[in-house]
């Protein structure tokens, strides 16, 4: 018989009865769109005490209604780093698990990506040895990963976790490698050998200093193509992790415009190409999935450089133009972090440049979002079309900084991905923390305890409604998922039953079928109203 491994972990359980009535309370086809927010005063420090009459938001222009309101606000655990508030409970038993180790809400996921394909040699070694002093002060609340971009692959150095030591220990076994793509645009063009023909000799030189060019502009797009597939594809990965995602870039980057000599006679003037396109659907992509990118430039303190004019694109995808602004210059080291700050801008991140300080820029992008703010709205178009469609929010106090994701993906209902689909939730690499979930697993009994931070209770006369979708399923040798109970409970509460609720959660039970092969238990919470999700994952280990 399959016996579940136990972990140890804190917070407290309490019961409480609720009735299950036949009728739909909530619309399934109504779908909250979540919207994470941050707040800077002009000194850049996180404003905390805003409410939701704070806040305007529109989509695509047109003003919606704040459905859904609440501030997240961290607490120090030393060495000035954050988590997110909790409260004090006692650890759990025997076959209890939760999602919420320590009793502390995880304030994000960050993935610290470290691109081989756009970074030289110097310029890794050196932020190699920030990344290892940077980890070394991860702390328990913070659940890290570290990737590394090839040149036509995504390598796990290691997936997320909360040891720190683990962490440095992959990382340290990490060496600096200049890729091909990055070797081809430093390499000079070869030496001529003049047979003493000026014309001759003029027309080789030419020749020469054309083609090495062709060579470097051609590895140049293939790497501004693999790097922008690759944090789409990373964004499409965590999008099944509910909530606000963080990946820390690592990189040199490369132009967003650069001259292209493609075609042309010696001598001719160049064209000016851009990349504004791929990364604009990149973008949409990475903000669609509530993934904030934080670009760190590895190239350090440059110096200044006016040398050519800024160089402003306008590109568009089935709507109108969108101006994209270069905010550097063509020099080969300012250049490269116009992308950085465009990416940046367009998915709620932030982009550190011109620092040598790079183990505290990583800092600096994991604590940007200390105190955030989480939004949700129901759109008035419900017409999901699959286009893309454009948020803003506005904050009803001056000299504040506000930085959210661009927009999402209106995709259908049977194609969306994310806090919606609680098969994509089982299967996520991380648990899902926004609703605080201890599960008692014992054979095929399963108790799974929700607390109610995450519950949305509306009134209805004098009553209080909830919605909650529940799935419990476990994983094969094979990763199939076998789903053993999957229900939405639609429950109508007494003031009294709402009361305690809100003091101390409410516990579900159930006895559900375990194929003896099973690897792993999932068990997923969804509140229906808020789109709000919690997941606890239990390896299940066989005799």
């Amino acid at each position: 018989m399959a016996k579940f491994v136990p972990i140890v972990a804190v917070l407290a359980v309490a019961t409480v009865s609720a009735q299950e009535p036949d009728r739909q309370t909530f619309r399934a086809s109504t779908r909250l769109v979540p919207v994470d927010v941050i707040v800077h005063d002009r000194d850049g420090k996180p404003v905390a005490d805003l409410t939701a009459a704070d806040f305007k938001l529109f989509e695509d222009g047109k003003e919606q209604k704040v459905e859904f309101f609440q501030v997240n606000v961290a607490r120090a655990t030393g060495a000035g780093r954050p988590a997110l508030s909790t409260t004090a409970t006692p650890p759990l038993g025997a076959n209890q698990y939760t999602n919420r180790p320590n009793g502390a809400v995880p304030l994000t996921a960050t993935v610290v990506l470290f691109d081989r394909l756009n970074t030289r040699f110097e310029d890794q070694a050196q932020a190699r040895s920030e990344i290892v002093k940077f980890l070394g002060q991860v702390k328990p609340d913070e659940r890290v990963a570290l990737y590394v971009l090839e040149s036509n692959a995504i390598r796990v150095l290691h997936d997320f976790s909360r040891d720190s030591e683990s962490l440095v220990r992959a990382i340290a076994r990490y060496r600096p490698q200049t890729s091909i793509e990055q070797q081809a645009a430093d390499t000079p063009p070869p030496p001529s050998s003049p047979i003493g023909v000026a014309g001759v000799d003029a027309e080789t030189e030419a020749w020469l200093q054309q083609t090495t060019q062709m060579v470097a502009n051609e590895f140049l797009r293939r790497r501004a193509q693999n790097a922008l597939a690759a944090l789409e594809t990373i964004g499409n990965h965590l999008a099944g992790i509910p909530g606000r995602k963080n990946v820390v870039w690592i990189s040199s980057a490369f132009p967003l415009v650069f001259a292209d000599t493609v075609g042309a006679a010696p001598g001719a003037p160049s064209v000016s190409t851009t990349f504004s396109v791929p990364l604009l659907r990149a973008a949409n992509a990475i903000s669609t999935a509530n993934v904030a990118i934080y670009p760190v430039d590895t190239s350090g303190l440059v110096a200044s450089y006016t040398g050519v004019a800024q160089m402003p694109t306008t590109v568009g995808i089935g709507r109108a133009a969108a101006p994209i602004v270069n905010r550097g210059t063509m020099a080969a080291t300012s250049a490269n972090t116009d992308v950085m700050h465009e990416i940046a801008d367009r998915t709620g991140g932030r982009a550190y440049t011109n620092t040598n300080a790079i183990g505290a820029a990583i800092g600096k992008a994991m604590d940007d979002g200390r105190v955030s703010y989480s939004l949700g709205y129901y759109p008035t178009n419900q017409k999901w079309d699959s286009k893309f469609r454009r948020v803003k929010v506005e904050v009803r106090r001056s000299g504040t900084d506000v930085r959210h994701r661009s927009g999402y993906l209106a995709l259908p209902s049977d194609v969306a991905k994310g806090d919606g689909a609680l098969t994509d939730v089982a299967r996520a690499a991380l648990d899902a923390t926004a609703i605080g979930l201890i599960v008692s697993a014992e054979g095929s009994n399963v108790g799974i305890k929700v607390e109610p931070g995450g519950i949305t209770l509306r009134p209805s006369g004098n009553t209080f409604e909830v919605a909650i979708e529940i799935l419990v399923a476990h994983s094969m040798p094979n990763g199939e998922l076998v789903k053993s109970f999957d229900k939405t409970l639609n429950l109508q509460l007494s003031r009294e039953q709402r009361d305690q609720i809100l003091q101390e959660g409410f516990t579900l039970s159930r006895t559900v079928d375990i194929r003896p092969t099973a690897t792993a238990l999932h068990v997923v919470v969804r509140d229906v109203a808020s789109g709000r999700a919690g997941s606890v994952s239990i390896p299940i280990r066989q005799p």
